[in-house]
């Protein structure tokens, strides 16, 4: 296992919120909520200017993969323990561009995945695929998890990404 993506872009966090200490492997996917303007890059740097840096940053539209915080170190883009991959927004509907059911060209995507593999985190969602908001038992177990519901993790780990 290793704490850094190897794939991954690094622009380091100005600050993290400790060491990550989860019960159950789990992943929580969070839509960027910036617009479509915001690239990888100019997310990380919002992000390290509020502060508050995810794990990882994830652009469909290029296939761009930035690691910020190891993943041994906490997170802080939201108060949630796990793996936070913020995904820039394409759409107001789903950060993921529409391109049919599998995901079969997005390599940085299974670059992730198989890395979230790595780490422990199962390919199952305890929540279902998506749900409107995050309920405060959720992240108690492992696996996926949707902020806010915009990212349809479900249709995530059901691509045929190895």
């Amino acid at each position: 296992m290793s704490a850094w993506l190897p794939t991954a872009e690094r622009i380091p966090a100005y600050r993290d919120a400790g060491v990550l200490a989860m019960d159950a492997p789990r992943c929580l996917w969070i839509a960027s909520g910036l617009g479509g303007e915001y690239s990888a890059r100019l997310t990380a740097e919002y992000s390290n200017a509020y502060l508050c840096p995810p794990h990882l940053i994830y652009d469909p539209r290029n296939d761009e993969v930035i690691q910020m915080v190891p993943a041994d170190r906490r997170a802080t883009w939201v108060a949630s323990e796990g793996i936070q991959v913020v995904v820039c927004e394409t759409t107001q509907e789903c950060p993921f561009p529409p391109k049919g059911e599998e995901f079969e060209s997005l390599s940085g995507l299974a670059g992730v995945l198989g890395w979230l593999r790595d780490l422990g985190v199962p390919d199952f969602c305890p929540l279902g695929p998506a749900v409107p908001s995050m309920p405060k038992a959720a992240g108690k177990a492992a696996g996926h998890y949707s902020s806010e519901g915009k990212i349809d993790v479900g249709r995530l780990v059901r691509s045929r990404i190895p």
